[in-house]
């Protein structure tokens, strides 16, 4: 049991290390019937995000937790803290687009690729999607995918949906681009919609081809 709801963790599965060298965490739920169902029918698997600055409980109490009695099965991720951002401790998803604020001080593990100027002459990260980087937790899922259906054979591939909130649905939408055929659907709820770039990435709302910062 964890946080007072039937899941796994890391711990009960091989290490999954992403492109930084971190061993990241998870969640895992499968339903109590598993067993059962499972022989007439294949069940679904729901990936869901936790918004930035939150952490996996964020999706389980009041939220997915409720569906947890029927059979659907569940993977919770957990991000990591942007190298490049200012707080050690704030959980975020890397993908392509702006990071955090990073005036005055930068991490040193930040590729200097991510810095750009924005019009207030403050420097800012940018995960632009030739930054080797960018699609570390893209990645990350895609691995913690595989080895999910490959562990629990009675789980449906062709029903893996991904949902996200806030931040999370950010990491969403990076999945919906670039990795569309893992997925059978998405959803994304309380993410702002990006602009195009002459950059090729979405980025976030307010900012366009335009501005100098991605143009």
């Amino acid at each position: 049991m964890i946080i007072g709801y039937p899941m796994f963790n890391e711990d009960n599965f091989d290490p999954v290390v992403d492109g930084f060298g971190k061993r990241r965490g998870f969640w895992v739920h499968i339903p109590d019937d598993y067993d059962t169902v499972g022989i007439t029918e294949k069940i679904p698997l729901i990936f869901a995000f936790h918004g930035g600055g939150q952490f996996r409980e964020a999706m389980v109490a009041g939220k997915w937790g409720d569906y947890f009695d029927q059979n659907i099965a569940f993977v919770i991720p957990l991000g990591e803290p942007d190298p490049c951002a200012n707080n050690p401790l704030e959980t975020q998803w890397t993908q392509p687009g702006f990071g955090a604020n990073t005036t005055p001080m930068m991490d040193t593990n930040c590729d200097p690729a991510t810095q750009v100027v924005d019009s207030f002459g403050d420097t800012m990260t940018y995960w632009n999607a030739s930054l080797p980087g960018t699609f570390n937790d893209v990645l990350f899922v895609e691995q913690l995918r595989a080895m999910i259906l490959s562990r629990f054979p009675k789980l449906n591939a062709n029903k893996v949906y991904a949902t996200g909130f806030s931040s999370g649905g950010g990491m969403t939408l990076s999945l919906l681009c670039y990795r569309s055929n893992l997925f059978r659907g998405f959803s994304v709820v309380a993410k702002m919609l990006a602009g195009d770039s002459q950059r090729g990435d979405y980025i976030w709302d307010g900012v366009n081809q335009t501005d100098r910062t991605v143009s």
